[in-house]
């Protein structure tokens, strides 16, 4: 759940295959950088996404990382920008 500007891990369902994905049950993560948010943020209003993502900033992880609001709302409405870092 989005909580505070952050994605909360509020519970986890385990799985029997082979390829899980692990998380702890309270862990928080900024929510540009996870399926989650980028899921919850996509039915939020675009200038909603936009204050979010200001607010908490965007730090690169990799060297694709999308580092902008616009550029992360632009992805999320699958528009090619130029300006996405």
């Amino acid at each position: 759940m989005l909580e505070g500007g952050q994605i909360v891990c509020v519970a986890q369902a385990p799985s029997q295959r082979s390829m899980r994905m692990f998380t702890e049950v309270g862990q928080r993560t900024l929510p540009y950088c996870t399926a989650v948010g980028k899921a919850i943020m996509a039915n939020m209003p675009r200038d909603d996404v936009r204050n979010l993502l200001e607010r908490t900033g965007m730090p690169a992880h990799t060297e694709t990382t999308i580092t902008t609001a616009r550029g992360f709302v632009n992805a999320l409405t699958g528009r090619p920008s130029m300006a996405t870092r």
